[in-house]
């Protein structure tokens, strides 16, 4: 419950606008990953807006559908740490 009040301070001080994306599944993690690149290539929006993406996990968890699994596509569900992605971008 701390970190939660702590989360809640951050907004409420804060000068810049702030974006909150809920949610790490394909579509919240694209609009971060996105968003952020958009702030690198653009340092007054960076300077203008604080991103958030919140989940109640750490990881972003892939699972194949049964189509997928059955041509080999992929062979097994892969999770993945969130800063690692970002990291990597």
């Amino acid at each position: 419950m701390e970190n939660h009040v702590k989360i809640i301070k951050m907004f409420l001080h804060s000068s810049k606008k702030t974006i909150v994306i809920t949610g790490a599944g394909f579509g919240g993690l694209r609009t971060a990953l996105d968003l952020n690149s958009v702030f690198a290539k653009n340092s007054h929006l960076a300077r203008e807006y604080n991103l958030y993406l919140i989940d109640q996990n750490d990881h972003h968890l892939f699972m194949p559908s049964g189509y997928e699994a059955a041509v080999t596509l992929f062979d097994d569900a892969r999770a993945q740490n969130l800063k690692q992605i970002h990291q990597k971008r």
